[in-house]
């Protein structure tokens, strides 16, 4: 089953939609408890170390198992002229014109 992008911040944002049985974005129905238990563990480690140690694991494991697959994404990139004040690329939908002015 393939499923697009949406924007994260966070690690948890991904494992858990996408990974945790009975979350509305686990659209490929995984219930793996290896899985589940890397999750439950890297959401409640405080020492960011140790949770990116959990993170990584959770990712060679995932490596491994291809619960999802994901469409490729594109990249663009936008070139300005120097008078173009505070314009760059926005995450998610944000107006990227309504920050953006021009100093002439």
């Amino acid at each position: 089953m393939g499923v697009s992008q949406t924007q994260l911040y966070d690690p948890d944002d991904f494992f858990s939609a996408d990974l945790l049985p009975g979350s509305a974005r686990n659209v490929s129905h995984v219930n793996d408890p290896t899985a589940s238990d890397l999750v439950a563990k890297q959401r409640t480690e405080l020492d960011p170390n140790k949770r990116l140690d959990i993170i990584h694991q959770l990712v060679k494991y995932l490596a491994g198992e291809v619960h999802v697959l994901t469409y490729p994404q594109l990249f663009a990139t936008t070139a300005v002229q120097p008078f173009v004040k505070n314009y760059s690329a926005r995450l998610g939908y944000q107006p990227a014109l309504m920050v953006t002015w021009l100093d002439r």
